[in-house]
């Protein structure tokens, strides 16, 4: 094996090709360290040695490091390390070992990355997003059954339309219906909120916001309307806008749950943890909820799982368990 190349990639690092092949970088210092000079042989055992007690040690690190700065799924760990020039087996042997520690985990950050959204994203962008991170669809599809419940937002809206005896899973023929509906009473309030709800699992968010403008010229204090146009300006990029219709809908609804969350929620993705505070301990405060005081009791720490970056439980018996909860305020530059 012959050095045929040592190529400068900054002042102080090196690419190191053998044979005319690309193999490794190296710093200044471990070039001279282990003798590469080009035109001169490098022996198997230093190759070896290269690899196992420089560039594995480095690329361990290196993995680390990126975990430590944020939650990344496995694909995204091996294109970072591939960005980083190390050789796939010292890629593949790195990310085994972060595996072995539990500090990467896909079917673990699936399901946080759906619960952490689930309140502001439709299923269908978040379930596109998982697999673009480079999650199989077979975790993806299994984090989502898990992460939405059985009552969740559109099994209430399939039982609207049930009660108005619509085939749930005909959403169109059910938007047809209401148009038909809507064009004989445009101004009938329940009817455009019940049509708001169909456009939304249409993930049809410009209508939303058409038909919540038009509840609101009929009615200025319907907290309802506020909030779902608040809801649709937040999936189609309008933070400042959704964040203020909600906060017109809790000035309507003081004790309006879902506004306060979901306020919250917009608020930590614009890395703005102190403004979201209040909603956050807001949502907290005991037997806070919307809905019968009898049959709901404020579930505190359900709802701060939704917003960590990061939930371990670590129980063993005879000794305890540890709760741990892990959020990133910002990015490390």
């Amino acid at each position: 094996m012959i050095v045929t190349k040592i190529e400068p990639c900054t002042k102080t690092k090196f690419k190191i090709y053998i044979d005319e092949t690309f193999k490794f970088v190296l710093y200044k210092g471990e070039v001279s360290r282990f003798g590469i000079r080009i035109g001169e042989e490098i022996p198997p055992e230093t190759e070896e040695k290269i690899r196992t007690e420089v560039l594995l040690k480095r690329a361990k690190l290196r993995a680390m490091h990126l975990l430590e700065d944020m939650d990344r799924t496995e694909s995204a760990l091996r294109e970072k390390l591939r960005q980083g020039l190390y050789p796939s087996d010292v890629t593949e042997a790195a990310i085994e070992y972060v595996k072995s520690f539990g500090y990467l985990d896909d079917v673990w950050y699936a399901e946080n990355f759906v619960r952490s959204r689930q309140n502001v994203k439709s299923k269908k962008e978040i379930g596109t997003a998982l697999l673009q991170k480079g999650i199989s669809s077979e975790i993806a599809k299994r984090a989502m059954e898990i992460c939405y419940e059985e009552m969740g937002e559109e099994e209430a809206i399939r039982k609207i339309l049930r009660k108005k005896k619509f085939d749930p899973n005909k959403a169109e023929e059910a938007l047809e219906v209401l148009n038909r509906m809507v064009e004989l009473e445009p101004d009938h309030i329940n009817t455009l909120l019940t049509r708001v709800n169909v456009l939304f699992m249409l993930d049809k968010d410009a209508d939303v916001i058409a038909d919540c403008r038009h509840i609101l010229e009929l009615e200025e204090t319907n907290h309802l309307a506020w909030f779902l146009m608040g809801k649709a300006k937040r999936t189609t990029s309008d933070p400042l806008g959704a964040i203020a219709d909600l906060t017109k809908a809790i000035a309507l609804k003081e004790d309006f749950t879902d506004a306060y969350l979901m306020r919250a929620r917009i608020l930590l993705s614009m890395q703005q943890a102190t403004e979201a505070l209040p909603d956050v301990e807001k949502a907290m405060e005991p037997l806070f909820t919307t809905g019968n005081p009898e049959e709901r009791s404020g579930l505190g720490f359900a709802v701060m799982q939704s917003f960590m970056d990061k939930v371990k439980v670590i129980s063993k018996p005879g000794k305890g368990t540890k709760v741990l909860l892990i959020k990133r305020l910002a990015q490390r530059e």
